[in-house]
Protein backbone atom coordinates (compact mmCIF):
# COMPACT_ATOMS: atom_id res chain seq x y z
CA UNK A 1 0.00 0.00 0.00
CA UNK A 2 2.64 2.38 0.84
CA UNK A 3 4.48 2.01 -2.14
CA UNK A 4 0.99 2.64 -4.56
CA UNK A 5 1.21 5.66 -2.84
CA UNK A 6 4.62 7.06 -2.62
CA UNK A 7 4.10 6.19 -6.43
CA UNK A 8 1.43 8.24 -6.57
CA UNK A 9 2.59 10.81 -4.78
CA UNK A 10 5.67 11.10 -7.73
CA UNK A 11 3.54 11.17 -10.42
CA UNK A 12 1.00 14.08 -8.63
CA UNK A 13 3.79 16.05 -7.59
CA UNK A 14 5.09 16.29 -11.56
CA UNK A 15 2.13 18.02 -12.20
CA UNK A 16 2.04 21.48 -11.03
CA UNK A 17 -1.69 21.50 -11.13
CA UNK A 18 -1.75 18.77 -8.35
CA UNK A 19 0.94 19.74 -6.63
CA UNK A 20 -0.86 20.04 -3.41
CA UNK A 21 -2.40 16.59 -3.75
CA UNK A 22 1.28 14.89 -4.55
CA UNK A 23 2.66 16.69 -1.29
CA UNK A 24 -0.26 15.52 0.82
CA UNK A 25 0.58 12.25 -0.62
CA UNK A 26 3.94 12.50 0.00
CA UNK A 27 3.41 13.17 3.61
CA UNK A 28 1.18 10.39 3.97
CA UNK A 29 3.42 7.70 2.24
CA UNK A 30 6.44 9.10 5.32
CA UNK A 31 3.72 8.83 7.99
CA UNK A 32 2.80 5.14 7.28
CA UNK A 33 6.08 4.30 6.77
CA UNK A 34 7.54 5.40 10.12
CA UNK A 35 4.54 3.83 11.98
CA UNK A 36 4.47 0.20 13.97
CA UNK A 37 1.05 -0.60 12.36
CA UNK A 38 2.09 -3.79 13.44
CA UNK A 39 2.28 -3.24 17.08
CA UNK A 40 -1.49 -1.77 16.81
CA UNK A 41 -4.24 -3.96 18.46
CA UNK A 42 -6.78 -5.10 16.67
CA UNK A 43 -9.28 -2.29 17.48
CA UNK A 44 -7.15 0.16 16.44
CA UNK A 45 -5.90 -1.82 13.19
CA UNK A 46 -9.71 -1.88 12.39
CA UNK A 47 -9.96 1.48 12.93
CA UNK A 48 -6.84 2.53 10.84
CA UNK A 49 -8.16 0.33 7.66
CA UNK A 50 -11.17 2.27 7.81
CA UNK A 51 -9.07 5.78 7.78
CA UNK A 52 -7.44 4.12 4.91
CA UNK A 53 -10.51 3.11 3.43
CA UNK A 54 -11.56 6.68 3.36
CA UNK A 55 -8.47 8.22 1.57
CA UNK A 56 -8.73 5.37 -1.22
CA UNK A 57 -12.41 6.61 -1.95
CA UNK A 58 -11.50 10.46 -1.64
CA UNK A 59 -8.88 9.50 -4.49
CA UNK A 60 -11.35 7.50 -6.01
CA UNK A 61 -14.11 10.48 -6.21
CA UNK A 62 -11.03 12.55 -7.27
CA UNK A 63 -9.35 10.37 -10.01
CA UNK A 64 -13.33 9.42 -11.44
CA UNK A 65 -14.53 13.47 -11.22
CA UNK A 66 -11.23 15.31 -12.49
CA UNK A 67 -9.73 12.43 -14.97
CA UNK A 68 -12.17 10.16 -15.92
CA UNK A 69 -15.35 12.64 -16.02
CA UNK A 70 -13.38 15.79 -16.26
CA UNK A 71 -17.02 17.32 -14.46
CA UNK A 72 -15.12 18.90 -11.02
CA UNK A 73 -15.30 22.19 -10.89
CA UNK A 74 -13.09 23.13 -8.22
CA UNK A 75 -9.66 20.16 -8.10
CA UNK A 76 -8.45 21.40 -5.17
CA UNK A 77 -11.88 21.00 -3.43
CA UNK A 78 -11.83 17.30 -3.77
CA UNK A 79 -7.51 17.25 -2.77
CA UNK A 80 -8.65 19.09 0.31
CA UNK A 81 -10.85 16.13 1.50
CA UNK A 82 -8.13 13.61 0.74
CA UNK A 83 -6.07 16.07 2.73
CA UNK A 84 -8.05 16.23 5.85
CA UNK A 85 -8.48 11.95 5.84
CA UNK A 86 -4.35 12.05 5.54
CA UNK A 87 -4.18 14.03 8.31
CA UNK A 88 -6.70 12.30 10.15
CA UNK A 89 -4.70 9.28 10.30
CA UNK A 90 -1.39 10.67 11.07
CA UNK A 91 -3.26 12.34 13.85
CA UNK A 92 -4.20 8.68 14.98
CA UNK A 93 -0.98 7.07 14.51
CA UNK A 94 0.85 9.87 16.18
CA UNK A 95 -1.64 10.06 19.10
CA UNK A 96 -0.24 6.14 19.73
CA UNK A 97 2.99 7.27 19.78
CA UNK A 98 2.58 10.12 21.90
CA UNK A 99 0.94 7.66 24.32
CA UNK A 100 3.51 4.81 24.19
CA UNK A 101 6.47 8.12 24.87
CA UNK A 102 4.06 9.39 27.75
CA UNK A 103 4.15 5.84 29.42
CA UNK A 104 8.09 5.96 29.07
CA UNK A 105 8.77 8.61 30.84
CA UNK A 106 6.15 7.82 33.94
CA UNK A 107 8.46 4.89 34.33
CA UNK A 108 10.42 5.39 37.69
CA UNK A 109 13.51 3.38 38.38
CA UNK A 110 14.49 3.49 42.13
Amino acid sequence: LTNIIGRFATMFSTISRFKNLGLALEHLYIVLEQANINELDKNQAELLSSMLEAVYLDLRKWFNSVVLEQTAVDVNYLGDSFIASAEQIERFLTQDESREEEQDEDIEFF
